[in-house]
């Protein structure tokens, strides 16, 4: 998610499209290394996405549209103390 995030920016703006992942489950499917997309994969990621959000890690933003993909707002950097 970390390397298609839109981040090429720096704003304090929580609506702006920083920090945001919506490249579809088929990319993160992938990264877990299954080379297609089918029940297998889709319940890997289903659980990744799962574990990740419980962490607290993602936050699900909803769709990009009616049935587009979900969008996921990454919660990556460790504030300094």
């Amino acid at each position: 998610m970390a390397r298609y995030a839109k981040d090429d920016q720096d704003s304090p703006d929580p609506d702006d499209i920083t920090s945001r992942y919506y490249g579809g489950w088929t990319l993160l499917a992938q990264a877990l290394g299954y080379p297609e997309y089918d029940d297998r994969a889709h319940q890997a990621v289903k659980r990744a996405i799962r574990e990740l959000v419980a962490s607290g890690l993602v936050e699900s933003e909803g769709r990009t549209g009616t049935r587009g993909n979900r969008v996921y707002r990454l919660h990556l950097l460790i504030p300094s103390r």
